[in-house]
């Protein structure tokens, strides 16, 4: 999957953000604290089963003809989807480990009846995948970075699958906002230590990923429709003056980012380019808008909220974001609103409720 971490803040970033240098100096956090929703404690699941070779043979060869298919860029890049990554996952533990994950959450997509069984099997190899990858940054050397690097960009997508599997159960947990800030920390914290071997990843068996290309495109209509909504709100928001100069600048900069994103996603990424601004845009956040978001700032959360519409978009192509987007907008909006941020969305409204 080339729509990654790394990919998409190589030549994507550096022209979506305009500030090359926000993109390597945020302070580094461990992301695996943030992992915990999204491994073997997370929510009620079945009792591990014994490990045996044969479950395992199964999510290999499910991984091979099935799930390998639903990556992003799967049609340009299914050669190294299938082969390459199948290959480093031999000779690494780790990425094995999440190859299987992966396979496992997109069996419990496609099986609701036998859900609670690949979900276990999918956060038991999850969780496996992440101690693996964790003792394996604590000394990153050439000969692993690839593999590390494929591991952290399917961890990323197995952190979206473990809740995406119960996208179609009314009464099975739902994604919240402070399990995409999770996921925002794990996507930015995988980012912040691959970037010192992009060289070797870029030179090896993976470099076909980031060769750069254009694609003679214009977004959606609706897509359209999100960049006007976002230009709306990065002037309302200007003229409201709702925070101090410093918090101003701050959100202005995520909004900006994220229009950037898009823009540079229609252009430069290959399809779903939604899944490029789904992990491209947690990059180039600062870490002061993540603590306005973490602090339930009421303007951060109106930005936010149009990502999540690009979120549940992504969903059509990318099944491990089935129902991140709806459930996290839910989860915003039932946040209470000033009069003057309510304001800012009024004329917006039915274009957010359409998502549904």
């Amino acid at each position: 999957m080339q729509e990654t971490t790394c990919q998409a803040t190589d030549l994507a970033m550096k022209q979506a953000s305009g500030d090359d240098s926000r993109l390597i100096e945020f302070p580094w956090q461990d992301p695996f604290p943030h992992l915990a929703p999204f491994l073997m404690t997370s929510g009620p699941v079945e009792t591990p089963p014994p490990r045996s070779w044969t479950s395992d043979m199964e999510l290999m060869h499910h991984y091979d003809m099935s799930a390998s298919y639903t990556l992003p860029g799967s049609v340009e890049f299914r050669h190294i989807h299938q082969v390459e990554y199948t290959r480093l996952a031999f000779q690494d533990e780790a990425l094995m480990h999440q190859l299987l994950a992966v396979a496992a959450f997109h069996l419990a997509f496609l099986n609701p009846s036998q859900r609670p069984a690949y979900l276990t099997r999918g956060l038991q190899h999850q969780t496996e995948a992440a101690r693996g990858i964790s003792s394996q940054l604590v000394n990153l050397t050439p000969e692993v970075s690839h593999a590390c690097f494929v591991a952290g960009v399917l961890l990323g997508i197995g952190s979206f699958a473990s809740l995406a599997v119960f996208h179609d159960d009314q009464n099975g947990p739902k994604p919240s906002l402070k399990d995409l800030v999770d996921i925002f920390h794990v996507i930015r914290g995988m980012y912040a230590v691959l970037k010192s071997s992009e060289d070797v990843i870029h030179q090896g068996r993976l470099a076909p990923l980031f060769e750069p290309r254009q694609y003679s495109r214009q977004p959606t209509v609706r897509l359209q429709q999100l960049l006007d909504n976002l230009h709306e709100l990065e002037r309302h928001f200007g003229r409201c003056h709702l925070h101090d100069p410093r918090s101003t600048h701050i959100v202005e900069r995520a909004i900006l980012d994220l229009i950037a994103c898009v823009k540079h996603a229609v252009e430069y990424a290959p399809t779903p380019y939604e899944w490029r601004v789904v992990t491209s845009w947690p990059v180039v956040l600062s870490p002061e808008f993540l603590t306005l978001l973490a602090n339930m700032d009421e303007v951060a959360l109106a930005v936010t909220a149009r990502y999540c519409i690009l979120l549940h978009e992504a969903h059509s192509v990318a099944w491990f974001t089935s129902g991140w987007g709806r459930s996290v907008l839910e989860d915003i909006e039932a946040t209470p609103w000033s009069f003057e941020v309510m304001h800012m969305s009024a004329n917006q409204v039915a274009f957010m409720v359409d998502v549904y």
